[in-house]
This record gives structure tokens, C-alpha cells and sequence, in this order.
């Protein structure tokens, strides 16, 4: 799961530059939305496996194992990588929203 969630990470950063020239280019926007509402779809589903793996880690941390720094840094590189693909998810949404924004009104102007 941790792999998707970096492969998942690496598709949205590089994804990001298809959204600057989608302006005019209807049928690119679409394809850019539906790869995120499929992203999305998939990071929704495994929300609750990334919780259920966090509250695991804080359980064996509580046991005073040998391993718990261990297991702390593991837990807290997942939930910074976690927290980076979710906000870098909304970011593209919003990006995606102002190139939506920029059609229409460019629509506007040639009607």
C-alpha cells in the first residue's frame, strides 16, 4: 500500500503541468478531471487503510518495545507523505477548477 501511495504521490507532482495549458483545449481538461476523480476514487478507498495502519503503529509504539523509534519514524514519514499527496490532490483540484473557469469565460468571449 505504502508503494501506491508514493506512486500515487510521483503521478499528481508530475501530473500538475498538464492543467497550464488545458485553457481552450476542452477535450485535455477532461481527461485531467477524470484521472483525478479516478486518483481521488483511489485515495478514498485507502484512507481508512492508512488510518488503520497509523492507529497499529501507535499501538505497537505503546507496547515499549525495542523498535518503537523505529516504527515512530516510520509512522511519521507516512503520514507526511500521506498528508502530501492529499493536499497535493486538493491543490490540482482547485488548479483544475481555475482552468474550468478560464474555458468559459473564454467561451463567453468568442460567443
Amino acid at each position: 500500500m505504502i508503494k501506491s501511495v508514493f506512486s500515487n504521490n510521483f503521478w499528481i507532482r508530475n501530473s500538475g503541468s498538464d492543467t497550464k495549458h488545458t485553457v481552450g483545449v476542452l477535450p485535455s481538461y477532461i481527461v485531467s478531471c477524470l484521472n483525478l476523480q479516478a486518483f481521488q476514487k483511489e485515495l478514498g478507498k485507502r484512507t481508512s487503510s492508512v488510518q488503520a495502519l497509523k492507529r497499529s503503529a501507535r499501538e505497537l509504539m505503546d507496547t515499549g518495545r525495542d523498535d518503537t523509534a523505529w516504527v515512530k519514524v516510520q509512522l511519521q514519514e507516512l503520514s507526511n507523505r500521506w498528508d502530501t499527496v492529499c493536499a497535493l490532490s486538493v491543490t490540482k483540484q482547485t488548479r483544475l477548477q481555475q482552468a474550468l473557469k478560464q474555458v468559459k469565460e473564454k467561451a463567453a468571449q468568442l460567443t
